[in-house]
């Protein structure tokens, strides 16, 4: 089988049993995404390594899923085997997220960001996961440190904002949320 460039090697290393994490995978149980391929490897290198794959899947896999799923896909669920269902973060658990993923050399504007701002964030993105949140924040962090102004290269609510929307359209194009209807309840 041939995987995408660089695989190889990664999975070279990995047969002394080690633990690989695919995150994001629900994207594999996708029609039209051209994922055969992708699985395909998955599958080869699953049997060939003394590897343990963990997938998490964002979102709900039920039993009504495996009606859709091609052969492929149908092989690689088979698997799996355990399931583990972990609850999304609630909105403290967000704002604490928030709180831990800005690294503390960042400056931060202390009026604009605050538990209240974070809370409005956690509101208006109610699906963002513990990824997403890192993800809001580095992209935000970056925004403000580009800036040229020296003195206003501090982390902002509104950049929280900005870097949150745009994730946001960035995952809805690709349907990392909207497009998944049989994997999210």
């Amino acid at each position: 089988s041939k995987g995408a460039p660089g695989a190889d090697s990664v999975f070279s290393d990995l047969n002394s049993g080690a633990v690989l994490v695919i995150e994001g995978c629900e994207i594999l149980f996708r029609d039209g995404f051209g994922t055969d391929n992708i699985i395909n490897y998955l599958l080869f290198q699953i049997r060939r390594v003394t590897t343990m794959f963990i997938f998490i899947c964002h979102g709900q896999l039920h039993s009504g899923v495996m009606l859709g799923l091609s052969a492929i896909q149908r092989t690689l669920f088979t698997h799996f085997h355990h399931v583990l269902k972990l609850t999304p973060p609630n909105k403290e658990m967000k704002v604490k997220l928030f709180l831990k993923t800005i690294p503390k050399q960042c400056p931060i504007d202390d009026a604009s960001v605050t538990r209240q701002s974070l809370q409005k964030i956690c509101d208006k993105f109610p699906k963002f996961t513990h990824s997403d949140i890192k993800r809001v924040v580095v992209k935000a962090a970056g925004c403000a440190c580009l800036r040229k102004d020296i003195t206003a290269r501090k982390l902002t609510f509104k950049d929280l904002i900005n870097a949150a929307e745009k994730l946001e359209k960035e995952m809805d194009a690709v349907g990392l949320r909207l497009g998944f209807h049989h994997l999210y309840t």
